[in-house]
């Protein structure tokens, strides 16, 4: 019943009489505890698409001031790799002349990964990536689809640069 005791008493206050009562604990179901990560996940994620939509809005007002504008189809493929990417770090993100979309993700290692998307859902790349400390860093680039893209990061191990 709501408000009774429990049937075993409280040591924590040192005072056996004191009982809990059942009304003034809240206990976390296992999944509630496992739940919480995906929360937080989620959340971040909002925040990073949310920032991007606030740039996009940004770049395309400056581009309509500049005789040039966005393009519709660019920015349809950045959301869905957003959508597809939901731990993507923010990178940045600039408007071309062209009209599409660029992001553009540094990492403190010295890699480097751009995309530029395209109208046709392509993705255009360049990775510039040293492998290992005594090695020339190698420089790559492409077009590819987004599936294709996604090889392209595990085969350069890119995963800490584009993902939190």
């Amino acid at each position: 019943m709501e408000g009774e005791p429990f049937p075993f008493e409280a040591t924590e206050s040192g005072d056996p009489t004191s009982a809990v009562r059942s009304d003034s604990v809240r206990l976390r179901t296992p999944l509630e505890e496992q739940d919480h990560p995906i929360k937080f996940k989620v959340q971040r994620y909002r925040d990073t698409v949310s920032a991007y939509k606030k740039r996009i809005r940004i770049l395309k007002e400056q581009a309509e001031l500049d005789g040039f504008s966005l393009n519709h189809r660019s920015n349809a493929a950045f959301l869905e790799f957003l959508e597809r990417n939901p731990l993507v770090r923010r990178g940045q993100l600039v408007l071309m002349e062209n009209g599409n979309l660029r992001a553009v993700w540094k990492g403190e290692d010295g890699a480097h990964i751009g995309l530029q998307f395209l109208n046709n859902r392509a993705i255009q790349y360049v990775i510039f990536k040293q492998r290992e400390v005594s090695s020339p860093v190698s420089r790559v680039y492409g077009r590819d689809t987004m599936k294709g893209i996604s090889k392209q990061i595990d085969a350069f191990d890119l995963h800490d640069v584009l993902f939190t």
